[in-house]
């Protein structure tokens, strides 16, 4: 669309700077000195301006050196052209190189947990998998990231975070399935308070 639209943009440009200049009336006369050769309607006008941004050129339509304005549209047109090729091959090659979103087939519980587990403390948090296809051979590595940023970054397909307030210290996952009036329901933010407390 964006081709077509300056193809026609030019297109009227270039019949509009022939009909001022009366390119059109004189197309067959040898002596005229036309600005725009053989533009004798909007459509050889049209055929000048593709021939023009696509670098076709059969020669039979052309902008002269009579006129400096028509040069002046040529350049224009040029650009423009070279502009929308740039931009073209760009959204290609970023639609082409984007990963699989899997970060929105992915979700984390709202909050992470604290509680004793073998006699240690752990940090403790849910994913759920919301694709049909389950994933096969997971792994999963999780990161306690301080307030600094390492010169390499980090890269991975899904992450979150989690502040102060959001962990809850003591507590334990319940079972995120319930069965409620025959429809399965998982919610990952069902936690519990541990009878134990947990040492901070």
């Amino acid at each position: 669309m964006c081709y077509i639209l300056t193809w026609v943009a030019f297109g009227l440009i270039y019949f509009f700077g022939a009909w001022l200049r009366n390119d059109i009336s004189h197309v067959h006369d040898p002596q005229w000195k036309a600005c725009f050769q053989n533009v004798d309607g909007f459509l050889s006008a049209l055929l000048l301006s593709l021939e023009s941004q696509r670098t076709i050129g059969y020669g039979a339509r052309m902008v002269t050196a009579n006129c400096p304005e028509g040069l002046l549209v040529l350049m224009v047109q040029s650009i423009l052209g070279s502009i929308i090729d740039a931009l073209m091959v760009g959204c290609m090659f970023v639609k082409t190189s984007r990963p699989q979103q899997r970060t929105q087939t992915q979700i984390f519980s709202k909050h992470c947990v604290i509680c004793e587990r073998d006699g240690k403390l752990c940090l403790l948090l849910r994913i759920g998998d919301l694709r049909e296809s389950h994933m096969v051979d997971a792994k999963i590595r999780a990161k306690l990231i301080k307030s600094s940023q390492t010169t390499e970054g980090m890269t991975c397909q899904a992450r979150t975070s989690y502040t102060e307030d959001e962990i809850l210290w003591g507590h334990r996952f319940e079972s995120c399935i319930s069965l409620d009036l025959g429809v399965f329901r998982v919610d990952y933010s069902l936690t519990k308070p541990l009878k134990s407390r947990c040492r901070h």
